[in-house]
């Protein structure tokens, strides 16, 4: 399932804990032995990035489904960064092709920063459209082209946010056509996240997740929040 997505070399780059420190920003885990980080580190981004495999399969018979791992977004086909190794919401659109399950599926990344490694994994595909609205100033530097991207300037509040939300959700599903929805739901877009400087309210941020799933249900879609 991971080969689906990453290449080999990368997935054996992986078990180097120095390069697996570099992808997550830690001098401790790049000091710790294979064995231990392959089993503290690498299985449970495994086991979460499952989760959102599980998740898109549960969504498809269920019409809602929800994981609270993943959203790995940051991680591309041949390396990871910003604390992100697997990139799961591509794996478990490959594995939902390949099995039959979905054709097209849509990507809404509402984290505050851009998906630049969602867009990488499936730059080539047309089946799958990709919406991201994220703070344009701060990490990853560059950024990366998806569908349809949505550039924000520090001190964003709720209004601003829900309005231009709105205003491009029934367009985006329109040109998606999808078959599934994908919505990494970051609270980095939180008032006080220390490596972002939107300004939203728990409040506003509910309201955000609930705009999307009301345009997926109103469209009888599946759903998969992360």
């Amino acid at each position: 399932e991971l080969l689906r997505v990453h290449t080999p070399d990368y997935l054996e780059r992986l078990r180097q804990p120095k390069m697996l420190g570099q992808y997550l920003e830690s001098g401790f885990v790049a000091l710790m032995p294979a064995s231990a980080t392959d089993a503290g580190i690498l299985r449970p981004f495994r086991y979460a990035t499952g989760g959102t495999l599980l998740a898109a399969r549960l969504a498809m018979r269920h019409g809602i489904a929800i994981n609270l791992g993943g959203g790995y977004h940051h991680a591309e086909p041949d390396c990871g960064g910003g604390f992100c190794v697997y990139a799961d919401m591509p794996i478990a659109i490959r594995a939902m092709q390949a099995e039959g399950l979905v054709r097209r599926a849509l990507v809404v990344d509402l984290d505050v920063h851009q998906g630049n490694g969602t867009a990488r994994c499936i730059a080539a595909d047309d089946d799958v459209f990709t919406f991201d609205m994220h703070e344009e100033d701060i990490y990853p530097f560059p950024k990366e082209k998806n569908d349809l991207d949505v550039p924000l300037p520090a001190g964003t509040d709720d209004q601003t946010y829900i309005r231009l939300l709105s205003e491009h959700l029934p367009n985006v599903f329109e040109r998606a056509k999808p078959d599934i929805v994908f919505l990494q739901a970051g609270v980095d877009v939180l008032e006080g996240d220390p490596l972002a400087n939107f300004r939203l309210t728990p409040e506003g941020t509910v309201e955000r997740d609930r705009r999307v799933f009301d345009e997926a249900v109103r469209r009888n879609l599946s759903l998969i929040h992360i």
